[in-house]
């Protein structure tokens, strides 16, 4: 058992703070000489992907709009356990879930990865989730604290709630979630309540959460929300990510020893924190283990009950479930042969397996039956990814990164990579990030595409910056020089489209 207070005694101000604030994107801070470890983090709403940079395989859980479904505490329980064994097999102290925001608009934009549009059975699904997760040792994260119901513009949006609708909807599931289930982290949401930051929000993070509900775990900001340095601190945010630092470190130094900030609120920052490695074993097991793929069939038993007790069949006119006898069968739609079991972003992982329904039903029936297929429609919202197969060398991409804003000057590194979406918390840009920390880079992608079909084409691009796109060295989308926002990656993209 580790004596917090007495370990956080020997600390100086500069490696307090350096506990607060991440180390990369999913691990925070250590301190090898006081024998502080580094606490390892991992997504989340569809399973437990890891670091994303080990490349192992994990278990895919049904979304939670449909485990939230089959109104089922004690499936919701095993489920959790078997989260919190993922999560030792990847070596993670605190899985980011289960996300408890409420249903309250069509247009919320992450509705899957959230139980129902309830707020008593979202809590009693938390309670149930978080007590599994945690019976293995692994902390759960409630979130996104609080009010995080649209995606639009959701570093600057406001949620104003009357005192009376937050306490009977919002927070009655996070509620239950710390005084019931005793989780040990939650995680502040992007969006401001009632036009404070929640990650800076007094009444909220202190008053309610650590104050009246005896939350003693910290807080951790939704991955880019820390946006305020004293305000974010005397607030009640804990701990800022990812990392580097943004707006704590030296900053926040500077703050303290301007007393705008006390040392003593620093104490408990680094105390909840701490106390939540304590939990989790780290302190015992300080060495971070590789990455395990460990594909359980009593896990696939479980994830299969859940997934069909989520359906409701509304009508069955006796051919359900499909008889090996049937001589014919026509399958219609896209999804019937490319299935989406990921929702993207933090409900993203690589699964230890997958079948689509098409071959899944082909491979039930099997060569008895004439199953004929018809794709019916198209259904993307943004263009199917280029095809690889007709890139030179089916190499994909060439990927340069360059210091500065100058292609073909300071090249720092190069690699070729496969893919339509390259996202820096997956893995893009690792190398590059961790020897320059948060560099000022470029990066082109280029490659040798040719057509097989002849006629006009349309392309398109997304970035978080700026970015523009020539085909055959002629530009032809230009969000560089003036940018406009797009649709794609909660509204804060840059999302051009032209026909070729």
């Amino acid at each position: 058992m580790t004596n917090i207070d007495q370990l956080i005694n020997t600390l100086t101000l500069d490696e307090k703070v350096s506990l607060l604030s991440g180390f990369n994107s999913w691990y925070t801070n250590k301190i090898d000489n006081k024998n502080i470890p580094s606490i390892k983090m991992s997504d989340g709403p569809n399973g437990v992907r890891g670091d994303s940079n080990s490349g192992k395989t994990s278990a895919c859980f049904p979304c939670a709009i449909s485990l939230g479904s089959t109104w089922d505490l004690e499936l919701i329980k095993n489920i959790g356990v078997a989260l919190g064994e993922e999560a030792q097999a990847k070596d993670v102290d605190v899985l980011l879930g289960p996300t408890i925001n409420i249903h309250r608009h069509p247009l919320g934009g992450r509705h899957f990865e959230s139980f129902s549009e309830d707020p008593f059975l979202t809590g009693k699904i938390a309670t149930n989730y978080v007590q599994g997760v945690q019976s293995k040792n692994v902390a759960a994260c409630l979130k996104h604290f609080v009010g995080n119901d649209t995606e639009y513009e959701r570093h600057a949006i406001s949620s104003n709630i009357d005192a009376q609708t937050l306490r009977e909807i919002y927070l009655l599931p996070f509620e239950m979630g710390i005084k019931e289930g005793n989780a040990k982290v939650v995680m502040s949401a992007y969006n401001k309540l009632n036009n404070i930051f929640c990650s800076s929000h007094q009444e909220l993070l202190i008053s309610i959460l650590k104050e009246e509900w005896s939350f003693d775990g910290y807080v951790v900001s939704d991955w880019g929300a820390a946006l305020e340095t004293i305000e974010n601190a005397n607030g009640g945010l804990d701990l800022e990510m990812p990392g580097p630092s943004n707006v704590w470190g030296k900053t926040l130094i500077d703050a303290i020893k301007a007393k705008k900030v006390s040392e003593e609120l620093i104490d408990d920052k680094v105390k909840r924190i701490l106390t939540v490695a304590e939990f989790s074993n780290r302190f015992q097991e300080p060495e971070i283990k590789d990455e395990e793929a460990i594909d359980r069939p009593e896990h696939r038993s479980l994830l299969r009950k859940a997934a069909a007790d989520g359906m409701v069949l509304l009508k069955n006119e006796g051919l359900l479930p499909l008889k090996k006898d049937i001589k014919k069968l026509a399958v219609i739609g896209p999804n019937a042969k490319e299935a989406q079991i990921i929702g993207g972003g933090s409900a993203s992982l690589r699964p230890h397996y997958q079948i689509h329904p098409l071959a899944a039903i082909q491979e039930r029936l099997g060569s008895n039956t004439e199953i004929l297929y018809s794709k019916g429609c198209h259904t993307h919202k943004y263009l199917p990814k280029i095809n690889e197969k007709l890139m030179k060398n089916n190499s994909g991409f060439l990927v340069e990164y360059f210091d500065g804003n100058q292609f073909g000057e300071n090249l720092i590194l190069s690699e070729c990579l496969t893919g339509s979406k390259f996202w820096v918390f997956e893995g893009f840009a690792k190398d590059v990030i961790s020897k320059e920390g948060r560099p000022n880079i470029s990066v082109k992608f280029s490659c040798e595409y040719t057509p097989d079909i002849s006629g006009s084409h349309e392309f398109e691009i997304f970035g978080i910056g700026k970015c523009r796109l020539l085909i055959n060295d002629s530009e032809l989308i230009d969000n560089w020089t003036s940018t406009d926002p797009g649709e794609a990656f909660l509204l804060s993209v840059l999302h051009p489209k032209k026909e070729l």
